[in-house]
């Protein structure tokens, strides 16, 4: 509510953009974290992570953390203004964790809005977060399946996770290491905690010219089509991933009007289907040409697409619905097939 928008053109400086900061009344977080039978987890750990305003980001949002007592009471000081989520995760009774990351956890999570006021007596009761049970499949073709399944992993892993070092509990926290399939194909991916998270399959045959995730279908919804999303509550989940050897690939070469070739833009293709964009979704894809213009967009999933070009957007600006509702006027439509 206090911020200045500026507005800039290609090749601008604005001097003179100065800041001026005020001190802000901090407020303090205070509950307690319980058990299925209602005693407190001691130990349990908490933290408090900044949620960033919506069509924002944040570089490095504050992420306050501290551990609950014996009686399970918690306390977190000094909180700045601002919308935060509360997530709580405890290792439970009689189980030794197995990594400082992985193993059987029980959650909680909370909003909090904190606005310079104290607030207490939260109550976040502690239970086991859902399973991702599965099988992996692999459709006949030209080549044959990897012939042990237990050197293909599967895992779930957040956005964050891959450009961040480190686990980080709540919405940026991998819940487990990756886990091997069982000879069979089948896996369990248990105790998944709240956030939002892409599903890997990775091991030997699982590249660019080789396997490649056709779908994961979790009843009538394509689970790869879009993140994951985890909250209290969220029911378990049973896919069937299916695997195809027959990529698609969408390829031009692009030019300026005089003839020569285009490379300092992006290369957009969205589904035409808005249900489907948004973070994470696989069904919106962005590249660069090389020197020579020509472009490659390889497997994306068949189905119908817009195809169009920007000369600046940054990297997390191309999966904006707002960018793709501008582009749709200008893009042309196309159709990608199986295999083609």
């Amino acid at each position: 509510s206090q911020a200045t928008p500026i507005a800039l053109t290609a090749g601008q400086v604005v001097d003179n953009a100065d800041l001026q900061l005020q001190r802000v009344p901090t407020a303090a977080v205070s509950g307690v974290v319980t058990l299925g039978d209602g005693r407190g987890a001691s130990g349990a750990t908490m933290q408090l992570a900044q949620v960033a305003p919506a069509g924002y980001t944040v570089d490095a949002p504050v992420r306050l953390n501290v551990l609950a007592l014996p009686d399970g009471t918690f306390r977190i000081p000094s909180v700045g203004p601002g919308d935060y989520i509360l997530t709580a995760r405890a290792t439970p009774p009689g189980v030794t964790p197995s990594s400082l990351s992985g193993g059987p956890a029980l959650w909680s999570e909370m909003p909090l809005t904190v606005s310079g006021e104290d607030i207490g007596g939260l109550t976040l009761a502690l239970d086991a977060g859902p399973a991702l049970t599965g099988r992996v499949t692999f459709a006949e073709s030209a080549l044959k399946p990897p012939a042990d399944l237990t050197q293909l992993r599967v895992a779930l892993v957040t956005p964050a996770s891959l450009t961040q070092r480190g686990p980080v509990m709540g919405s940026q926290f991998n819940p487990a290491p990756p886990i091997a399939l069982k000879a069979d194909g089948t896996f369990e991916i248990g105790g998944i905690p709240p956030g939002a998270f892409l599903f890997q399959l990775t091991g030997p045959g699982i590249a660019p010219s080789g396997w490649w995730m056709r779908s994961m279908m979790d009843g009538e919804r394509d689970l790869l089509d879009r993140l994951i999303q985890v909250r209290p509550g969220t029911p378990s989940m049973n896919v069937v991933v299916s695997m195809s050897d027959r990529h698609t690939e969408l390829s031009g070469t692009l030019r300026t009007p005089n003839g020569q070739p285009a490379a300092d833009v992006f290369v957009i293709a969205f589904s035409t289907d808005r249900t489907m964009w948004g973070p994470g979704a696989r069904r919106v894809r962005a590249v660069r040409p090389g020197a020579d213009g020509r472009y490659v967009i390889a497997d994306l999933p068949p189905g119908e697409y817009r195809i169009g070009v920007v000369t600046d957007v940054e990297p997390e600006d191309w999966q904006n619905p707002e960018l793709l509702d501008q582009l749709t006027a200008t893009s042309a439509k196309i159709t990608l097939s199986e295999g083609e």
